[in-house]
């Protein structure tokens, strides 16, 4: 049995994925205190698709490759954006 004391022990890519959340979950609480940070670069879904196509055609096997972007976004107006989508998706349907 298991419970929120005991030590993270992955056995599985699936376990290992979780404990790597919960540890990005401690990281941000122990450097923000609970806090989100001010802004994030995102990256479009349609450019990370575009990427990973061009990894795939002319990637080499075991090389790393770093995707970014500039554009640079405050979370406070990425979660508005997304409140007022929802919202808008729901007086839609």
């Amino acid at each position: 049995a298991f419970d929120e004391s005991s030590p993270l022990r992955p056995t599985n890519p699936y376990a290992a994925t979780k404990a790597a959340a919960e540890y990005l979950v401690r990281s941000y609480w122990d450097k923000y205190k609970g806090t989100l940070p001010i802004s994030r670069h995102f990256l479009f879904v349609s450019d990370a698709i575009q990427a990973f196509l061009l990894v795939l055609e002319k990637g080499t096997v075991g090389d790393v490759y770093n995707v970014g972007t500039s554009f640079e976004i405050p979370i406070i107006q990425l979660a508005r954006e997304l409140v007022r989508m929802v919202g808008f998706m729901y007086l839609v349907s």
